[in-house]
């Protein structure tokens, strides 16, 4: 993998799995990057050739709405229209003053730009296409999470004039609510978000191997215990009696021990490893 990866701020999709690929010392596709991305286990950017207008809001549930009413749903907007019907999320803005943002933008996964993303996993694999949506936004994310954008594009000019309105970058009467990703823009991914992704599945593997190591120990230990017991002609079969034993040798050394809480943890050694004993 070459090294100028790890200094750039983004790579296209099939560059990601290279990057991927080497870090995990497995082989990973586009196509698997494009399915973690669709399972929100990566987040996945849009490069912008040019410059795109926004408006600046927060996507979010409709009962969070800081408005007393439901907001009002206008054809030339778009606001309010829920994203995906089973989530019941809306778009909240408090101005609707038209933005241009450019570059890289992470995409909200909610709306069309999520079946883009879908539709483009689906072609690489050679998989039937999913149904489009009959009429879904184009949502975009900050990178801190601070705001969401909704993507607009340009009244025709034709339209501007038709209806006497004054061209202006600003204003959102110049424009109209996207409903595609423009053609000239790519999906990408962030270098920091493969990073993240990173250690995300190395903290899952120390976990299990956490885990495995205390399973482990805790074997050893009970192995331990059971032959130390046999030696001293304790018989953890009978727990109970054994407990009261070792409990009052605690307390003799100044380090007591419950009775019940020895009892326990002699119950808790595997019978595998009580029937063993018999071979001392």
């Amino acid at each position: 993998m070459n090294k100028i990866y790890e200094d750039m701020d983004w790579l296209p999709v099939e560059k990601a799995a290279e990057y991927l690929s080497h870090k995990t010392k497995s082989n990973i596709s586009d196509i698997d990057v494009l399915r973690l991305c669709l399972f929100g286990k990566l987040k996945i950017s849009i490069y912008f050739s040019g410059s795109v207008p926004v408006t600046r809001g927060k996507l979010m549930h409709a009962t969070d709405a800081r408005l007393n009413k439901a907001i009002e749903v206008r054809s030339d907007t778009g606001a309010g229209l829920p994203v995906f019907a089973n989530k019941h999320l809306i778009f909240e803005s408090d101005d609707y003053i038209i933005r241009e943002l450019n570059g890289i933008q992470d995409l909200s996964m909610v709306g069309e730009e999520g079946w883009l993303v879908d539709l483009e996993y689906r072609k690489r694999a050679a998989l039937p296409s999913a149904p489009k949506p009959n009429y879904q936004l184009v949502f975009l994310s900050a990178p801190n999470h601070e705001y969401d954008y909704q993507l607009y594009t340009s009244q025709p000019e034709a339209y501007l004039q038709q209806n006497n309105i004054q061209p202006n970058i600003h204003s959102i009467d110049n424009y109209v609510a996207a409903l595609s990703l423009p053609d000239d823009s790519f999906l990408v991914i962030r270098t920091q978000a493969l990073k993240e992704y990173l250690l995300t599945i190395q903290s899952a593997a120390k976990n299990t191997l956490d885990k495995e190591l205390t399973t482990k120990e805790l074997k050893s230990f009970q192995i331990i215990v059971g032959v130390l017991a046999k030696q001293a002609k304790y018989n953890i079969l009978k727990a109970s009696a054994a407990a009261e034993s070792i409990a009052a040798a605690t307390e003799i050394i100044g380090h007591k021990l419950s009775a019940s809480n020895i009892e326990e943890k002699l119950k808790s050694i595997p019978k595998e490893i009580k029937d063993s004993l018999d071979n001392l």
